[in-house]
């Protein structure tokens, strides 16, 4: 995938204990800038609402570029990996789980 030159840099995942050495070895400096970028565009998104709070798909719709990033198809794969992402970092997001099946749904806030 290519993405413009201004844009943050996919997260790319790597599964084998070998892949995972080597690019641990080489990559550990820049994929925590490309978490950076996506927090800061996430944080961003969040700073214009009144509230600081939104939904998952509405996060999603405020930074298109995340969806692209990740390759997901579906939207509740996209849904599942943004609030994947940003359970990974407690102390700038916080996300609340309201519902269950299919009428799950993601607040997301702003710490």
């Amino acid at each position: 995938q290519r993405l413009g030159s201004g844009d943050p840099k996919p997260l790319t995942y790597h599964y084998s204990s070998a892949a995972r050495s080597t690019a641990d070895d080489k990559a550990a400096e820049p994929a925590s800038e490309g978490t950076a970028a996506w927090q800061d565009l996430f944080l961003s998104a969040l700073d214009t609402l009144p509230q600081r709070s939104c939904s998952a798909d509405d996060l999603l719709a405020a930074v298109p570029l995340f969806a692209s990033a990740t390759g997901a198809r579906r939207a509740w794969e996209r849904k599942e990996l943004l609030v994947m992402f940003l359970e990974g970092f407690p102390d700038k997001f916080k996300v609340e789980k309201r519902g269950s099946g299919t009428e799950r749904e993601y607040i997301v806030c702003a710490r």
